[in-house]
């Protein structure tokens, strides 16, 4: 429901890529350690990709929410649904925040000069 007007094979590839991008922090986490800088460089890139890839759907995300989050379905009382939207929009807004931050210190010319 979250993903409502996108295709199926997208909605499957955002997935597939999340779960990559969590593999993939994981293992560079460990190299960037090492001060390896193809590490540092795969960090950038895939930071970028998920902060493009989350403006560019979090408009969408977040109306098939807050519609959902409205609903019986969802099982949340209608007196704190507005709160629970709410933290969302706060979360993300933080996530994307941490996601900026990541890519402004990887890419700060004195931490590049330690990784080469």
């Amino acid at each position: 429901m979250m993903f409502r007007p996108l295709s199926a094979s997208f909605v499957v590839s955002i997935y597939l890529f999340t779960i990559f991008y969590g593999i993939c922090a994981v293992y560079c986490g460990t190299r960037i350690l090492r001060l390896e800088d193809w590490a540092r460089k795969v960090i950038v890139a895939m930071t970028s990709v998920s902060v493009i890839s989350g403006l560019l759907l979090n408009r969408t995300v977040m109306a098939n929410f807050k519609e959902f989050i409205m609903t019986e379905q969802s099982r949340v009382p209608p007196e704190i649904a507005g709160s629970v939207y709410n933290y969302a929009v706060i979360m993300t807004a933080v996530i994307t925040l941490f996601e900026l931050s990541v890519i402004f210190f990887f890419t700060r010319p004195r931490i590049v000069s330690q990784f080469k």
